[in-house]
């Protein structure tokens, strides 16, 4: 075998070693700070090429006074990855049922499924809202990122319908059912919702629905094979024409990931995985709650709630890669800041972790947005080019879409900067 060439070498030293510590984002924070995201957890987060997306949570926040106000966060947040600034996306109709949602973004359009209010399991939603956050091609190169952050938008709520049966029909209604803690993902062009807890003291279900984005026509999956138990809070990865369900909780314990669970899609069929360990480290723990960003056939989970009849409730700090041809675990040898769980976690197009929110050791809700380069991941050309662009345009103080626009940069990469 060839001797790697000092290029290769040197990309591999940037991408794969330098992976042992996260970078706090902005370290200096204020409780009552309006420019970013209060700490939080129970939020559910996504990404597109251009920005994070974070909406709502759970707060248990002293206010002013230092009185104790337990509350939800219906709210939309998103960090720039080029700017590398938050801002509040100012949204009307916004839904109340915003702790422990579902979320994904399709082509600048966020749907958000299901969630609760507080107290927990009182009032839950079974509906999809949606969100288009499309901004118009800039009338003029030099338009400014100010006017761009001050378009209004609404909350529409995605108008879905069951089949209608007769009275004598024993056909049940094929909507899923209010819960929170769900799976959402979209395949081709359908979206799916797996699993959930029903209520704060139910056990959760393995129901799968699948919505038909054509005729906005739920349809209740009934499926053959290993079906998963019930569980919440799990998370689901996609590849190709399967979807893997990972972990998630019940009432008295943590799914294990020594096996996971496979839907085949074009087949109506749920299989058991068993996956490989780490030849050192053996599995990850059971762990719900936990963080999970995937690239690709990388997937990477983070921390997490361990627990079960005989365990007491631990929270975890490690960080755990799987490869979805070999289903082999490897513990990484980073880890996060502090023991977390109910955060949150995406990969960047740059190869890049983003981990926000959670609750601490001390229960304390994390304010804070830590990155970390992955191991495992390498982005193409291009992103390398434009992050490095972006931190040069920072510094100088000239990351705008005009100032950009005169470089000759591409208007493809020029439009992500809000």
């Amino acid at each position: 075998m060839a001797a790697k060439t000092d290029l290769a070498t040197a990309v591999e030293k940037h991408f794969c070693s330098s992976t042992v510590r996260f970078r706090n984002i902005h370290p200096k924070y204020k409780p009552y700070d309006k420019k970013r995201p209060k700490g939080r957890s129970g939020h559910c987060m996504c990404a597109d090429e251009s920005d994070i997306y974070i909406f709502g949570g759970y707060s248990p926040m002293d206010d002013r006074n230092g009185v104790r106000q337990s509350r939800v966060l219906p709210e939309l947040w998103r960090f720039n990855f080029a700017s590398q600034k938050w801002s509040q996306v100012d949204a009307d109709n916004t839904p109340i049922t915003c702790a422990s949602s579902s979320i994904a973004v399709r082509n600048k359009q966020v749907f958000v499924f299901g969630g609760t209010g507080y107290p927990f399991g009182q009032i839950m939603s079974n509906t999809i809202n949606t969100l288009k956050l499309n901004v118009p091609a800039l009338q003029a190169a030099g338009e400014s990122m100010f006017d761009k952050q001050k378009m209004k938008h609404t909350w529409q709520l995605l108008k879905t319908r069951a089949p209608s049966f007769s009275e004598d029909s024993e056909e049940e209604d094929n909507t899923p059912p209010p819960a929170y803690g769900q799976s959402l993902m979209f395949h081709k062009n359908a979206l799916y919702i797996f699993g959930g807890a029903i209520g704060y003291y139910c056990e959760a279900v393995s129901d799968l629905h699948k919505l038909n984005l054509n005729t906005l026509c739920w349809e209740r999956l009934r499926p053959t094979g290993r079906i998963p138990s019930g569980r919440y809070k799990q998370e689901v990865v996609l590849d190709n024409d399967r979807f893997y369900v990972l972990g998630g909780g019940r009432l008295h314990y943590a799914e294990g990931l020594d096996k996971i669970y496979a839907y085949d899609i074009a087949h109506n069929h749920w299989s058991e995985v068993i996956t490989k360990p780490d030849p050192e480290h053996g599995y990850p723990r059971p762990r719900c709650s936990f963080g999970c960003a995937q690239d690709g056939k990388n997937v990477y989970i983070s921390g997490g709630r361990h627990y079960s009849a005989d365990v007491e409730h631990r929270s975890l700090m490690d960080i755990w890669h799987l490869h979805l041809d070999t289903f082999q675990w490897k513990k990484l040898k980073m880890k996060l800041p502090d023991a977390l769980y109910f955060h949150s976690a995406i990969v960047s197009p740059s190869g890049h972790m983003y981990i926000f929110g959670g609750v601490h050791r001390d229960g304390f809700r994390a304010p804070y947005l830590y990155k970390i380069r992955l191991p495992h991941t390498m982005p193409k050309l291009a992103e390398i080019c434009w992050e490095k662009l972006c931190v040069i345009s920072r510094v100088q103080k000239v990351l705008t879409a005009g100032n950009l626009t005169e470089m000759g940069v591409p208007w493809n990469l020029v439009d992500r900067i809000h």
